[in-house]
């Protein structure tokens, strides 16, 4: 009678690859949580990117003029900037948003810390003119990093709204 070929791994062939496969993921794996939280801080720049300069556009369109603020529910004014943020119009005039003026409303970014400081005014509210320039003339400067930033990671992004309405972006590293 003729022996038969055994087919299948050995138990030290598959001890070797699942040691390779747990060596491959315990390098990678830091770096592309790394990614994940770059690319989600990227993303919400973006977005705020965005609803600055659809305020700024409706403030050049139309005599209302284009608001951004904090909001936690898109509805109303109030919070930081963590909580959210919403563009909107003021078409009566009485500095209160109502849901048909709002036209973006931007919600709490996931395990983004968002902070602002403002050189005049309110840090947390401002208006664009018809011109498209800050109605306090103040500067304005974003900070919107991941809650977990790795030491020297560039997953930091500031953007700064100059008195006459740009906007400017910097990539900054983590402390």
């Amino acid at each position: 009678m003729r022996e038969r070929g055994m087919r299948g791994f050995t138990l030290i062939e598959l001890m070797v690859t699942i040691a390779l496969v747990a060596i491959v993921l315990a390098l990678g794996l830091p770096n592309f949580q790394q990614a994940i939280r770059s690319n989600r801080v990227a993303a919400s720049a973006n977005e705020m990117l965005a609803a600055l300069n659809l305020a700024r556009s409706e403030a050049m369109r139309s005599p209302l003029g284009g608001r951004v603020c904090t909001s936690a529910d898109g509805l109303s004014c109030g919070g930081t900037w963590k909580d959210g943020w919403m563009v909107w119009t003021d078409r009566n005039d009485n500095k209160t948003p109502q849901s048909d003026e709002v036209l973006r409303y931007v919600p709490a970014p996931s395990q983004i810390d968002v902070s602002a400081t403002a050189a005049a005014g309110d840090a947390n509210a401002f208006v664009f003119d018809l011109r498209g320039r800050l109605k306090d003339g103040g500067l304005r400067r974003f900070t919107l990093r991941p809650s977990q930033c790795s030491s020297g990671a560039q997953q930091i992004r500031e953007i700064t709204l100059t008195a006459v309405g740009q906007t400017r972006m910097e990539r900054k590293s983590c402390d």
